[in-house]
């Protein structure tokens, strides 16, 4: 019996296009140039602000309790460790993983282990990715 897997993806800054077609004069084109590049700016340092976010939350509504939890990064030779250590995340629980480990990386590979022997794997982008629900 296959479980079912949803995410949601983390949001990412707001952009607006568009072109004010009304006239501009030179010093309204000097303003925009510098609220561009101050946007820029602003851009460049969010977006490492951003990268640092990687935490997942694991919703748990399928009906069985997880019972061992592996997330281990791309390439990785095995599995890890058990993520839970001995404990439990049941049906309605959430189990909050922070994948800040100073490496970087977005893309691991998620392992749920259910009471009733199942196992649902599958590759996460952690640094798209705010929440995973087993359904």
């Amino acid at each position: 019996m296959g479980r079912r897997l949803s995410y949601i993806v983390r949001e990412g800054p707001c952009r607006t296009t568009g072109v004010n077609k009304g006239g501009r004069g030179s010093k309204d084109l000097m303003t925009m140039r510098g609220t561009f590049a101050l946007a820029t700016l602003s851009l460049m340092l969010a977006v490492p602000a951003m990268a640092q976010d990687r935490s997942v939350q694991v919703v748990n509504e399928s009906g069985f309790t997880i019972v061992q939890f592996y997330a281990s990064s791309e390439g990785a030779a095995n599995w890890q460790e058990d993520m839970l250590a001995g404990q439990a995340v049941g049906s309605g629980e959430t189990l909050t993983v922070n994948f800040n480990d100073g490496s970087g990386a977005c893309t691991y590979s998620f392992r749920a282990v259910f009471d009733d022997g199942d196992e649902a794997i599958q590759d996460i982008d952690v640094c798209s990715v705010t929440a995973v629900t087993y359904n």
